[in-house]
Parts: structure tokens; C-alpha cells; sequence
């Protein structure tokens, strides 16, 4: 979706969104930019065994 150029667009940030639980992944197949001009950063962390 191509944006305006006009500054109209929206910043939104989420975490820890745990996509494991369905309700969770639900919610987010459910986002969809209003405009060309959004955006969604989204922060996540990833557990990695030490040595």
C-alpha cells in the first residue's frame, strides 16, 4: 500500500506478543494498516541456549 507523502500516518509499538497462544496470533492475523503512511515496529526477544 503506497503511502500519501502527507505525514497522516500512524506509529504504533507492540511486544511480547507470545503468537504461541491462539487468541494472541488471532490478534495479530488481524492487523491491517488504515494507510500506506502506518507503521507497526514490533519488539521481540529470542531465548538461546548458553554454552
Amino acid at each position: 500500500m503506497p503511502g500519501t507523502g502527507r505525514g497522516g500516518g500512524r506509529l504504533l509499538a507492540i511486544s511480547d506478543l507470545h503468537i504461541g497462544y491462539p487468541e494472541n496470533r488471532a490478534l495479530v492475523e488481524r492487523m491491517v494498516p488504515g494507510s500506506g503512511d502506518d507503521w507497526l515496529p514490533a519488539a521481540t526477544t529470542a531465548t538461546v541456549p548458553c554454552a
